[in-house]
């Protein structure tokens, strides 16, 4: 008998940042709502990578504009994720704009994704020297 999680309800707390691997014992959810989080002003895509067919709704919340949140513009102008039909915004200072009207640059260029690719490849080593190293008691 499966226990799994299909839903995942988190709205009007003091969320401020998720984890990318926040979600990655629960590969079955389909449902996440994370709306009317005020203090949540970025996300990263690494929070759902593992997840498929997954619905999500992030109404009342405003992201800080910038490349941090480019893959969630995307995925709302390719209808990903139940987010088209939604009215997501983004703020740079005081001035609040609709996700998709954010105009953000070099986003999309080798050397953001290289960088991220490094830091992310950086901290896999990390990982694997902590996990591989050996033990100084031995």
């Amino acid at each position: 008998m499966c226990a799994c999680v299909f839903n995942r309800t988190i709205t009007r707390s003091s969320l401020d940042t998720l984890h990318p691997r926040v979600f990655s014992k629960n590969p079955n959810l389909r449902y996440i709502n994370l709306s009317k989080n005020p203090m949540l002003k970025t996300l990263s895509w690494q929070v759902f990578e593992h997840l498929q067919h997954i619905e999500l709704h992030m109404e009342e919340v405003v992201f800080s504009c910038g490349c941090e949140i480019r893959w969630l513009q995307l995925w709302q102008q390719r209808g990903k994720a139940g987010l088209s039909s939604q009215q997501l915004t983004c703020s740079t200072g005081d001035t609040e704009i609709r996700l998709l009207d954010m105009n953000v640059t070099n986003c999309g260029t080798n050397r953001h994704f290289r960088e991220l690719l490094e830091n992310r490849i950086k901290s896999n080593k990390v990982y694997l020297m902590q996990l591989y190293a050996p033990n100084p008691l031995d």
